[in-house]
């Protein structure tokens, strides 16, 4: 458990900075106090430097500290200017709530990343995706979530 930038970012970073990408990368992330974890959602761009972090506004319910769980619950849904448009991020049981991604749409969120456990590489037209990567959309009820508001879902299985 590290803080991000940190250990848990420092790897990715380089990579994101050497293959010329933008990657959105989900991790746990300590928190401002002790026993404060977030699952977050990491955007880095192309030059390595993280350009937001989004803490999980819902966490599923096992998940939650005050349901026996260790996730502090998120407080904020931003979006991120980038090379590629304005993107927002949601993680994983965030793509059961539809208000989440019609709100980023409302701020200005042109995509939507949302990553489950995994990670994904958006490519930024002058490095290709690497071959071990596949970018997809989700499915069935998270398929609908951002077309409603107006913007793309890009998920990643890896």
């Amino acid at each position: 458990m590290d803080d991000a930038p940190g250990r848990i970012t420092h790897e990715i970073q380089a990579a994101a900075k050497s293959l010329k990408v933008h990657v959105v990368w989900a991790s746990y992330r300590r928190g401002p106090e002790r026993g404060v974890i977030y699952n977050s959602s990491i955007l880095i761009g192309p030059d390595g430097e993280i350009i937001g972090t989004y803490d999980k506004t819902h966490p599923f319910p096992l998940e939650r500290c005050d349901c026996g769980g260790w996730v502090t619950v998120g407080n904020r849904a931003d979006v991120f200017e980038t090379a590629l448009g304005t993107i927002g991020m949601i993680v994983c049981y965030d793509g059961d709530f539809p208000e989440l991604s019609r709100l980023l749409a409302v701020k200005g969120a042109r995509s939507l990343s949302g990553p489950r456990p995994c990670s994904a590489v958006l490519t930024s037209g002058i490095s290709p995706i690497p071959p071990a990567l596949t970018i997809t959309t989700l499915h069935g009820r998270h398929q609908r979530r951002g077309p409603d508001a107006g913007a793309a879902i890009i998920s990643a299985t890896a």
